[in-house]
């Protein structure tokens, strides 16, 4: 515990992440590691301009892969709209990114063994990034 809130063990943790990756590719390739499994994805979709109703699905596809272990899903975080350029803003915003982590925690509620991530959903990116994504070092 650190001020109260509870820190879990980062120093024991695997980040199975691969930069630049759809949630299809993560689907894909996703598999019970560990007792817990974080789930964040869906960046990249939108970076990608992929269909917006494909992300809930893969998202089901990972879940279903992982029934054996608890899960947590962050979604995808908030972005720094204010950083981004007119192109970018036209396929990240937080309304869409808003949108799909509800229809993320709809899907959790249907497993067992998920929960959601719900203040990193919600996290206020601004001032953290330097490109509106990615958190500062």
């Amino acid at each position: 515990m650190a001020g109260g809130t509870l820190v879990a063990p980062f120093d024991k943790a695997l980040n199975a992440g691969i930069n630049g990756q759809t949630t299809g590719e993560i689907a894909d390739r996703v598999t019970a590691a560990a007792p817990i499994v974080f789930l964040e994805g869906g960046t990249n979709d939108l970076w990608l301009n992929l269909p917006l109703d494909g992300i809930v699905p893969n998202y089901r596809r990972m879940l279903d892969k992982l029934t054996g272990v608890r899960v947590v899903i962050i979604g995808i975080p908030p972005v720094d709209e204010g950083l981004f350029t007119v192109n970018r803003a036209r396929l990240i915003s937080n309304a869409k990114i808003e949108q799909i982590n509800a229809q993320l925690a709809h899907l959790c509620s249907q497993y067992s063994n998920c929960k959601t991530a719900t203040a990193a959903m919600q996290f206020n990116m601004a001032d953290k990034t330097l490109d509106g994504i990615h958190l500062k070092p």
